[in-house]
């Protein structure tokens, strides 16, 4: 039976052990293994290491850096209907860069609040 790891790149946004982080880099070992780099995008669990890397497998995709925009865009659909257009038309006129951004300061706020546990909760297959 092969090994199923998930694949990441560079600008990916997501979860370690419970923390939004932004991969930095993967790396493959020479038995095939892949780690994953990091950075916290929230105050790491140890301050003085605001990155790490961890075995792809302790690693879950929130937001895959090149879908940002469609994911932001499926977003608006949720907000208020007298906002949707113009929140549209500004995302779709972003940068990937300012979008990743936005994703970044987004998912920060809502583990902040703790609403991203509950966005996952029904969002996310076991």
């Amino acid at each position: 039976m092969g090994k199923v790891q998930q694949e990441y790149s560079q600008g990916d946004i997501v979860l370690v052990m419970g923390d939004p982080a932004e991969v930095l880099r993967c790396m493959e070992s020479e038995y095939g293994y892949t780690s994953v780099r990091v950075k916290y995008l929230a105050k790491p669990p140890l301050p003085e290491i605001p990155e790490d890397e961890f075995p792809s497998s302790y690693v879950q995709l929130l937001v895959a850096a090149k879908d940002i925009k469609e994911f932001m865009l499926a977003q608006v659909d949720k907000m208020p209907a007298h906002l949707q257009s113009d929140v549209r038309e500004l995302f779709s006129k972003g940068t990937p860069e300012q979008l990743l951004h936005g994703a970044r300061e987004a998912i920060l706020d809502m583990h902040k609040s703790g609403a991203l546990r509950v966005f996952l909760s029904g969002n996310t297959e076991s």
